[in-house]
């Protein structure tokens, strides 16, 4: 009995370990960028969803969720910004990781 208590907890703590979440190549495999354009966000909680736009081209990023809250919060307001980071791939696309952001 308590060889299968002790597997069944083995399985669980592998299980959740290794469940769902997004692999993003983050810093090692990301090639760094410089770009300006202004940033939409919408949504909130669990279904936020922050999407940068190149300004003079029609590329868009979708803004990957290891850019920290406080790049997030200085962001939030209307305008044009020149961001500096790394576009990873994640989930079979590619994301912006944006390390440094100025409005301009």
């Amino acid at each position: 009995m308590k060889r299968v208590a002790i597997t069944l907890i083995a399985l669980f703590i592998a299980s959740s370990l290794f469940a769902g979440g997004k692999e993003c190549e983050m810093r090692a495999k990301g090639t760094p960028v410089t770009l300006t354009g202004t940033l939409t966000h919408s949504g909130s909680g669990d279904e936020a969803k922050t999407v940068f736009h190149v300004a003079n081209t029609s590329q868009n990023y979708t803004v990957c969720e290891q850019t920290k809250a406080s790049i997030l919060e200085q962001t939030s307001g209307a305008g044009t910004y020149r961001v500096k980071g790394k576009v990873v791939s994640c989930s079979g696309h590619e994301e912006l990781v944006i390390e440094s952001a100025q409005k301009i």
